[in-house]
């Protein structure tokens, strides 16, 4: 906690002084824009009653906005790439209590979730215990945690009850976000203060003893809104089984408890709505975890105490946006089939700016720059404790005609250990009816080696079978991959979406081509010129069976191929 009040005002310093400089060199061209929530110069008409229905429900599904696709508000119509939306109607009628479940749905979407805890998402691609190719978002704030190249859910401080919709990207998105948007998108978009003004106290319990608590206070003035909020969630283990998938009972070594969870969060939040349509936001956060972590070298039950902060302060104007924050893990965790302890603490500090421009009557400019900057303390990864990344973007949306549009993009990333990366996008929009839009893009992503796949330093154990039946238990180096190159994707996606009556239809076509991936694979044997201390010497050594180290490496050749057909609905039944 101590660590996070002290990013806090580091960051608070940085968004204000970077903040006020961008809205001073606005204010000169900038109308005054009415505040928030403030009351306008209304008349007395009195609104009909499915007026007051609509104002209270918000925006049906088929009137979504996202701002994923381009880092801009726009139609879902007129997204250059495909989108899919979770609505605050259906989060607020989903029995869902985690984000595994409320994005379950979406189309290309798949989740695997191995533990009370442990809930991994990949699109448009087969769904495993550690994906690491897709990108998570908490209001543009990136959670992807770079130690172990996963997304780590319970650790983001907001509640369900406080998201005012996700919005998926089904498909690469480092055009827009940089690395590891290899596969999609998961953009969580908050509510804010003013939006969430009032109490709300809730208590649940359910299966697996399942216990859960939240409660929350916003309240709005004229100008100033704030938002304090805190949740609790507790179950007990899931049940697995100690057998192979043939029946075959896993070896003693090999066998585990699954373990349950406790999840406690705090997240604050403090609005200003300045003048000149300037809103400046500043907020922190705090969660604890417990539970079982699955990685490729094992399961790690995370110990009590684990904890991640964040604090994040920005400035929202008609043409920029500018944000810094940092984002902090730290904890402790022990591998459940050899006993070794992790001990990780990795602080994260990032300064991101995005600029929206007209040119002339056809041409529409986003474009900014992110500066990343990760220490990193790893007992698995002793070698290196910082990596550096510089990213900046533009893309051009170009009208053609009154019905068709072409989007143009390119991004450029830098990192200290896989040097300059490059990721073009390019998409062409037509608009067949006001309602329906034909889509066709051109699109590549990246994944960055995370720290532990550079630099991991550790012992993994291993099975062999001897002749006689037995079982040999011995133990393998595992080393990370220094000279990795990052994992590319290059997608090509033919889409259709369209607003019938109350739903909202997308149909989508897709081929994603994969190279470069980053795989954990035996890179030495031992043999009888280089046997192992503990082998009889006496007894020849098998030939290419004994694993004395294991490595992680890019797959020298080859890539992977997913093809796909998507067809979503999502209706509104009745308002």
């Amino acid at each position: 906690m101590r660590s996070a009040a002290r990013a806090l005002v580091v960051v608070l310093c940085c968004a204000t002084q970077t903040g006020v400089a961008l809205a001073e060199a606005e204010e000169a061209e900038t109308e005054d824009v009415p505040v928030a929530g403030a009351s306008a110069d209304a008349s007395d008409d009195e609104l009909t009653a499915d007026e007051e229905i609509d104002a209270l429900l918000g925006p049906s599904i088929t009137e979504a906005t996202v701002v994923t696709a381009n880092r801009t508000e726009q139609s879902i119509l007129d997204a250059p790439v495909s989108v899919s939306v979770v609505d605050e109607q259906t989060i607020e009628t989903s029995a869902a209590d985690n984000i595994g479940d409320l994005v379950r749905g979406v189309p290309g979407v798949n989740i695997v979730q191995v533990s009370a805890r442990d809930i991994n998402f990949s699109t448009r691609s087969p769904g495993t215990s550690l994906a690491g190719g897709g990108l998570a978002l908490v209001d543009g704030r990136s959670i992807y945690q770079d130690f172990f190249g996963l997304v780590m859910w319970d650790l983001v401080p907001a509640d369900l009850s406080e998201l005012e919709q996700v919005e998926v990207v089904r498909g690469p998105g480092s055009a827009m976000w940089g690395a590891n948007a290899l596969t999609g998108v998961v953009h969580l978009r908050t509510k804010s203060p003013r939006d969430m003004a009032g109490g709300l106290a809730a208590v649940g319990g359910g299966e697996l003893g399942t216990k859960s608590a939240k409660l929350r206070w916003a309240q709005a003035w004229e100008r100033f809104s704030f938002k304090l909020a805190g949740a609790y969630l507790e179950q007990r283990p899931w049940e697995r089984s100690n057998n192979f998938s043939n029946g075959d009972p896993i070896p003693m070594t090999f066998e585990f408890e699954n373990e349950g969870t406790k999840q406690p969060k705090i997240d604050l939040r403090l609005d200003f709505d300045a003048r000149k349509g300037r809103r400046w936001s500043y907020r922190a956060g705090w969660a604890q975890t417990t539970g079982l972590l699955y990685t490729g070298i094992g399961p790690f039950a995370i110990a009590d105490g684990s904890e991640a902060t964040y604090a994040d302060a920005r400035l929202e104007t008609k043409r920029h946006e500018v944000k810094f924050y940092v984002n902090t893990i730290d904890g402790d965790a022990t591998n459940l089939l050899i006993g070794t302890d992790f001990f990780f603490d990795s602080k994260t500090w990032v300064g991101e700016i995005t600029g929206r421009r007209a040119v002339g009557q056809r041409h529409a400019l986003v474009y900014g720059g992110t500066g990343r900057l990760v220490k990193f303390d790893l007992s698995l990864a002793p070698g290196e404790d910082e990596r550096v990344e510089f990213g900046a973007f533009v893309e051009d949306s170009i009208a053609i005609g009154k019905k068709s549009q072409l989007n143009i993009g390119l991004r450029l990333d830098h990192f200290d250990t896989i040097g300059l990366t490059v990721s073009p996008r390019s998409s062409f929009l037509y608009r067949i009816r006001e309602w329906m839009t034909l889509r066709v893009a051109l699109n590549r992503a990246f994944r960055a080696p995370s720290l532990i796949n550079n630099y991991l330093q550790t012992a993994v154990p291993n099975l062999y079978t001897l002749p006689n039946g037995n079982d040999f238990f011995y133990g393998s180096l595992a080393e990370g991959g220094p000279d990795l190159e990052e994992e590319r994707v290059d997608a090509l996606e033919l889409g259709l979406t369209g607003v019938v009556g109350n739903s909202l239809v997308s149909v989508a076509v897709y081929r994603n081509e994969t190279g470069s991936q980053i795989d954990f694979a035996e890179e030495q044997y031992y043999s009888d010129e280089s046997p192992p201390t503990f082998w009889n010497p006496d007894i020849p050594v098998p030939e290419c069976l004994l694993v004395q180290r294991f490595q992680y490496r890019n797959v020298p050749s080859g890539k992977v191929i997913d093809e796909g057909f998507e067809l979503g609905v999502q209706s509104d039944w009745g308002r």
